[in-house]
């Protein structure tokens, strides 16, 4: 039998050099790593102070924007670094939950190209009298379902419609939470519109209401059109994502409702 002894100063060395190798090796992982965003990329990433990329080691990142270095970033001679910006990309896929609405009046009509292929496909959902509620199109390159709403006076007359935005979802469905008033309130010709509210008339037409893009949610007009949307990298933020006119005086008066 063979009894190999130890010293303390044999194993203090070894614990060093599976330190040491353990540091390596997690040096190793982060430089293997990828940084991939469709927004504007900063390195170093999340706050930290520096990043070092040693030679032999590969660092990538793309952005659909840009790439920053800031103070903190070296990268090493003969090391591997590609910093690349990629016009093509594109947003998160929307999940398909479609919606046959069997309770709701709707349309639903397709374009074919000579082979019979889908070119083109559009669903609009209408109330009990027949009047347009909400229109769908579907991109179908990106996989996404748009949709936009007329808006109408107290009278009922279509004065205005909104932007379209995505629903987040790859199939048609009606969104019934689409356009949100201030708060997360109804959006209704009380935010847009003249009408008569007990013995006074209010007037928004000039001076309009936003609509809610602080607690939209994804999917809707406001979360589209504001700094949270994850699907346009270059897409303009407004609160006012529609417009209207102020229509003719003909004699109908303002209705009380």
């Amino acid at each position: 039998m063979t009894v190999i002894n130890t010293t303390e100063n044999e194993k203090t060395s070894d614990r060093k050099i599976f330190a040491l190798a353990l540091f390596v090796l997690s040096l190793i992982g982060i430089a293997k790593a990828q940084t991939t965003n469709q927004n504007p990329i900063i390195l170093p990433l999340n706050g930290a102070s520096s990043l070092v990329i040693e030679s032999g080691q590969s660092y990538s990142a793309i952005s659909a924007v840009s790439i920053t270095l800031k103070p903190g970033v070296h990268f090493k001679s003969g090391s591997n670094i590609l910093l690349r910006i990629d016009n093509n990309m594109t947003g998160p896929a929307a999940p398909n939950n479609p919606d046959e609405n069997l309770d709701m009046n709707w349309t639903l009509s397709r374009s074919f190209d000579a082979s019979g292929a889908v070119i083109r496909e559009m669903k609009s959902f209408f109330d009990t009298n027949g009047k347009l509620l909400q229109s769908q199109s579907k991109n179908i390159q990106a996989g996404h379902v748009l949709a936009a709403q007329p808006l109408y006076d107290v009278g009922g007359r279509e004065i205005g419609s909104t932007m379209s935005a995505p629903i987040n979802n790859a199939s048609f469905a009606y969104k019934a939470d689409f356009i949100k008033g201030p708060g997360n309130t109804v959006f209704t010709y009380r935010n847009y519109s003249r009408y008569k509210s007990t013995d006074s008339i209010t007037d928004k037409r000039f001076r309009p209401d936003p609509v809610d893009t602080v607690t939209a949610g994804i999917g809707s007009l406001g979360f589209y059109y504001s700094s949270k949307n994850v699907w346009e990298r270059l897409q303009d933020y407004t609160n006012m994502p529609y417009s209207t006119f102020a229509g003719p005086k003909d004699g109908t008066d303002i209705y009380k409702r």
